[in-house]
């Protein structure tokens, strides 16, 4: 993003939405795993950017953002501080446009890592182990393993079938796919 201008000009409208894979938003793992590297104000911007997600967002349901300040009684910088973490380490995407309604910002919600796929982040994860310490990030080494066998996994022999295996798709519609399906993709 330019730093031009400031994003939170308390005259400019904002709204919220969220990626199409919100619904793998954990929020166990995002207090775990994403707070301690985020600090507390760009843990509270995230909240308080969740309570403003609407099911059907629109550009001309905007609020403005002095809202915002005021809900996270917050300052500029502080706010502006977290919205880069946030962004920084994937939970947030932000666009921009102005229009006759003047300048809007949309901050686009985005879900949680697993642990695993945390764990095997470079960047993410050498911040986390510098938040928590090595004994604590030991500990979460292991929430994240928690379902698996481990070391009893090398000696088996995976037999899992495949899409095609349980199921018969007509070989046309895979390589000229329906009207409905290339429409709602496009949305």
């Amino acid at each position: 993003m330019t730093k031009s201008k400031s994003i939170f000009d308390p005259g400019a409208g904002y709204i919220v939405t969220a990626s199409h894979q919100w619904s793998n938003f954990n929020e166990k793992v995002f207090e775990l795993f994403y707070q301690p590297i985020l600090g507390t104000a760009a843990f509270a911007m995230f909240h308080a950017l969740r309570t403003q997600l609407n099911e059907k967002p629109a550009i001309s349901d905007r609020h403005l953002q002095s809202q915002l300040l005021v809900q996270l009684n917050a300052g500029l910088r502080t706010a502006e501080e977290g919205i880069q973490r946030l962004e920084a380490t994937g939970m947030l995407r932000t666009f921009t446009q102005t229009d006759q309604l003047g300048d809007l910002f949309v901050y686009e919600l985005q879900p949680t890592l697993t642990p695993a796929e945390f764990i095997n982040d470079n960047l993410l994860s050498i911040l986390l182990l510098e938040a928590v310490g090595e004994a604590r990030f030991k500990e979460l080494g292991e929430f994240a393993n928690r379902f698996a066998l481990g070391s009893h996994q090398v000696t088996l022999k995976e037999i899992t079938h495949n899409f095609f295996d349980a199921f018969h798709v007509d070989d046309q519609r895979i390589t000229h796919l329906p009207t409905e399906i290339t429409t709602t993709r496009k949305k």
